[in-house]
């Protein structure tokens, strides 16, 4: 075969694929296979893309936005999504969670509807690196799909809408004043607990039922203002609204949109939330003051009064990214909420309220006090009996770690709490004499002479000892126990 024929069969086999293919690189529509717009963003989806982040619960890392005006988006729009208006920046920079990770897909009337190509243009600068457009938008979501009007729906009924701004207004110190305002979510028990607003108590649509006697019982005027929601759109809310509306309640205000609490705010927790937290080794934090710590406390606390943050935040976690809990005295008590602010303002980013605290905490989970076997000298505490109270009963004693604050924070036992040897003699009389006391260090010689310290100073106290042995601590909460040879 000569040279021109080997060229001409090259050029026919490029063009025959060039019509079969396309140019690599050529924008497509979602509905057809025609050439795009060339103001299309680049990543573009369809209905039955969107349609799975489109349900209850929504997905947590995924917002579909409705560009269109507010007036439109009232009339209808797609189910979980919320309105920010095209060309408007500072609304975006606020509405949108911190997290740059999170996917956004944006949509507005149809193919020809540009604004949400240049909104997804505007959250890639901003720094969202998961933008998509649901390019065929209203237009195409209602040939398959329903649209949904809840606000609509809901202000036709005589129910407020409220956003996220005013609800946090209404939170305020984060404790529950059922006599100004109360904030009920409608999801079930399970949710409630895993987070909701701070304040916010459970009242599931689902059981309502069965839970109304239990809520007359708070005795909340009919007219006290009552805000229900989490700030996704949930029908279930809508339902608890129109049960109490018929109950009599007249001061009902759903809070549906924008979903931004929970991506830009701390959320309080409930005790299973707490308790299988506190098992996978989080952090918790006790903002009660000190001379309540002492008496006692959630096991491994640490103990960061609200108004000493300042001077003990090197207590903190080093990984602001990491969840981190704190919790006071009950419902009542503002400390964790106030040291919970405290911390997202110095850029913690996985903030929880175990707003039940230790009096809810002590109640649930009763240990008795261990019996303790004694070691081979005196004060001291059997190494294998030790090695066996922290796998099986951790709450049967108190472990306190005397070594300083900085080799306390490279890791200890997940239930010590940390008091330096320097500063027990002025704590001894604080001491919890509920459950025995185990000092434990580094290589049992600190642990040693905070026994003898006690004893001299406190000889009431009975149920003292000390661990001697040599202990390697990791971050990850391992450790290993060598004893004296």
């Amino acid at each position: 075969m000569n040279a021109k024929r080997v060229i001409r069969s090259v050029l026919t086999t490029a063009l025959v694929m060039l019509l079969a293919f396309g140019c690599a690189g050529t924008k497509k529509t979602a509905e057809t296979s025609k050439e795009a717009p060339a103001w299309y963003f680049d990543k573009i989806v369809d209905a039955d893309y969107v349609a799975q982040f489109a349900k209850l619960p929504p997905p947590p890392d995924v917002y579909i936005i409705d560009v269109r005006e507010k007036k439109e988006y009232d009339e209808g729009h797609i189910f979980s999504s919320f309105n920010i208006p095209a060309g408007r920046p500072d609304e975006m920079t606020r509405l949108l969670p911190k997290k740059k990770g999170i996917e956004l897909i944006f949509y507005c009337d149809g193919p020809s509807c540009e604004p949400n190509h240049k909104a997804a243009r505007e959250a890639k600068k901003l720094g969202y690196q998961n933008a998509k457009v649901f390019a065929g938008g209203i237009d195409e979501w209602k040939k398959k799909y329903e649209l949904v009007a809840l606000g609509k729906q809901a202000i036709a009924e005589g129910f407020g809408i409220v956003d996220y701004s005013y609800v946090r207004d209404k939170v305020g110190n984060g404790i529950r004043r059922f006599d100004k305002v109360v904030i009920i979510d409608a999801r079930p028990e399970r949710m409630y607990s895993d987070g909701h607003v701070p304040s916010a108590i459970s009242l599931p649509s689902m059981t309502f039922a069965r839970d109304y006697p239990e809520f007359k019982k708070l005795k909340i005027s009919k007219d006290t203002e009552i805000i229900l929601g989490v700030g996704r759109e949930c029908p279930l809310s809508l339902k608890n609204a129109q049960r109490l509306k018929a109950e009599g309640y007249t001061n009902l205000k759903l809070y549906i949109q924008p979903p931004i609490w929970f991506a830009t705010d701390y959320a309080e927790i409930g005790i299973k939330k707490a308790k299988s937290l506190k098992d996978a080794g989080v952090a918790f934090l006790d903002a009660r003051p000190e001379r309540l710590f002492q008496k006692g406390t959630i096991e491994g606390a640490i103990n960061i009064p609200d108004n000493k943050f300042e001077e003990l935040k090197d207590r903190l976690p080093t990984d602001k990214t990491k969840p981190v809990v704190s919790f006071c005295q009950g419902y009542a008590c503002e400390k964790s909420h106030v040291l919970a602010r405290k911390m997202m303002a110095i850029g913690y980013a996985n903030v929880m309220v175990y707003a039940g605290g230790f009096p809810e905490w002590q109640q649930t989970f009763k240990q008795a006090a261990a019996k303790i076997k004694k070691g081979s000298e005196e004060g001291t505490i059997d190494i294998q009996h030790f090695e066996k109270t922290l796998k099986d009963n951790p709450g049967s004693i108190h472990i306190i770690d005397v070594r300083s604050p900085a080799e306390f924070s490279t890791g200890s036992f997940k239930t010590a709490t940390n008091i330096t040897v320097d500063d027990l003699e002025k704590k001894i009389q604080s001491l919890p004499s509920d459950k025995p006391i185990v000092f434990i260090c580094a290589t049992g010689a600190r642990s040693g002479e905070a026994y003898y310290m006690v004893k001299d100073k406190r000889p009431a106290l009975k149920e003292v000892y000390f661990l001697d042995a040599e202990v390697t601590f990791n971050r990850d909460g391992s450790y290993k126990i060598k004893g004296p040879q």
